[in-house]
């Protein structure tokens, strides 16, 4: 998961984005890259975290979460996602597969769509 952020001044700011999101339920690492403005997050296997968590703790922190890059594996039927892990599903934009995918897409910021840039089966 990639994140873009704004309202980050500072280098010391940067590093307490690593630190406080590192220290999430389900995230492997995290790395903020201050040249970007990117927050990017690898996830453990099997996880429950969800973009609204991350974006929540951006915003506990003063920053302002934009829109996200994701990769996601789970089952598409009908245009929406759903995942072992999440109790809730994506309507996703522009893909028409049906059954076990891995989309690589955009969510805008204040949204819960997924914008699809590539589907393949899994």
């Amino acid at each position: 998961m990639e994140i873009r952020v704004s309202g980050l001044d500072c280098a010391s700011c940067a590093e307490s984005v690593d630190r406080k999101l590192s220290r999430m339920r389900g995230v492997a690492s995290a790395k903020f890259d201050p040249t970007k403005n990117v927050a990017a997050l690898k996830l453990q296997p099997e996880n429950t975290l969800t973009l609204a968590a991350v974006r929540d703790a951006l915003k506990s922190m003063g920053y302002t979460p934009e829109e996200a890059r994701i990769v996601v594996h789970g089952e598409l039927r009908d245009g929406v996602l759903s995942t072992k892990h999440q109790e809730r599903a994506f309507r996703v934009e522009g893909a028409k597969e049906t059954g076990a995918v891995v989309i690589e897409g955009d969510v805008p910021a204040g949204s819960d769509r997924l914008r699809a840039r590539a589907v393949r089966s899994q």
